[in-house]
C-alpha cells in the first residue's frame, strides 16, 4: 500500500489487504482505506466484513460472474456486514 501510494498512484488494488492483520491493525487499515477513499479509486477484494462496510458498492464473485451484494448503508455499523459473503469492495473518489 506504501509503495503505491508513494508511486502517486490514483488507483488502488488491494487483494486481501487485512488477511494478516490482527483486529487492531485492521481497524487502522479500515479507518486509512476511508480516508484514501476521498482521493483515490479502490478497488478491494476482501471476505473481511469491516472492509466490505466502508464500500461504496460490494460485488460477490460466483462462478465467474460479480453480482451485486446489498448496497452499503452509510456510515453503518461494521456488525451490520458480519453475514457479508466473500465480496469486492468497489470505490471512487467523490
Amino acid at each position: 500500500i506504501a509503495r503505491a501510494l508513494l508511486g502517486g498512484a490514483s488507483v488502488l488494488l488491494l487483494d486481501e489487504p487485512s488477511s494478516a492483520l490482527d483486529a487492531r491493525a485492521e481497524r487502522h487499515l479500515v479507518v486509512t482505506l476511508e480516508r484514501l477513499r476521498a482521493t483515490h479509486a479502490l478497488l478491494v477484494v476482501a471476505h473481511a466484513p469491516a472492509l466490505l462496510a466502508c464500500a461504496d458498492r460490494v460485488e460477490q464473485l460466483l462462478d465467474g460472474k460479480l453480482s451485486p451484494l446489498s448496497p452499503p448503508a452509510p456510515a453503518r455499523d461494521h456488525a451490520d456486514v458480519a453475514s457479508c459473503h466473500d465480496g469486492v469492495m468497489v470505490g471512487a473518489p467523490s
